[in-house]
């Protein structure tokens, strides 16, 4: 029993030694990272206004970058470029929430198509069309795709936000967050799962654009060619996915 209470012993101090090793590698490597944190923050400013300075999200970026490094245990996750670029997105869309960049007009016209989508959903059991959206405010058709269009500062960003600042569902409810306890664990792990769940609820082609943008990481324009519709409308069509899944997300809670 002494016997195997030392080789115990001995065999912890080697995944201790282990594990330093490891993060004293990924450590020395920091610099390395600097193309993460730039590819990060130019794939979310290509989804922002023009006022928004990308140099502010790569600043925030490397805070991010700097955390993770931080608080990264290699015991509990060996993927540290993963774990480090939810950091760096999470501290993005904090500085992003900070400059509060969207006019406070914009977020009432996006609450108003959230709120009609859902009374619609309610009432004709199924996801209602443009047109009957149009009808149910009483706009054009023409008007109805320039609304969406108004409110695409607020829907851009916003699956990662419903998230927690973390990527796509898989990703966060894959990747374990050290320092947060259980209870933080299974609550981002059920909001992960919720936001796949609604995101099987929405019309096919709202599916497809979604997966296409936030999964493989194409651009609005491209998609809009794998479509063939304009990437206005392929903006449409992805601002609109995002509302609806806010308003299911609503009603779960």
């Amino acid at each position: 029993m002494v016997a195997a209470a030392k080789l115990s012993h001995v065999n912890s101090k080697k995944r201790s030694k282990n594990t330093k090793r490891k993060k004293s590698n990924v450590l020395k490597k920091a610099d390395d990272y600097v193309d993460l944190i730039k590819r990060v923050a130019y794939n979310m400013a290509r989804r922002l206004p023009s006022r928004v300075d990308v140099r502010d999200l790569i600043g925030a970026g490397t805070i991010g970058l700097l955390d993770a490094m931080k608080k990264y245990d290699p015991a509990r996750n060996d993927n540290f470029e993963a774990y480090a670029e939810i950091r760096i997105r999470g501290a993005i869309l904090d500085e992003l929430r900070g400059l509060d960049w969207v006019p406070r007009s914009v977020r009432q016209k996006s609450h108003m198509i959230e709120r009609t989508t859902r009374e619609l959903e309610s009432e004709l059991g199924r996801t209602p069309n443009d047109e009957e959206m149009a009808g149910r405010l009483k706009i054009g058709l023409g008007q109805y795709f320039g609304l969406l269009n108004d409110v695409r500062s607020v829907t851009v960003l916003s699956l990662e936000d419903l998230l927690g600042g973390g990527g796509t569902p898989g990703q966060v409810a894959a990747l374990e967050v050290p320092e947060d306890s259980a209870v933080e664990q299974l609550c981002r792990r059920a909001t992960a799962a919720a936001v796949a769940k609604a995101i099987e609820q929405l019309p096919e082609r709202e599916r497809l654009v979604l997966s296409l943008y936030y999964l493989e990481g194409l651009k609005l324009k491209d998609i809009g060619e794998i479509l063939g519709v304009t990437e206005s409308r392929v903006c449409q069509i992805h601002g609109h996915a995002i509302i609806r899944l806010k308003g299911m997300l609503r009603e779960e809670d």
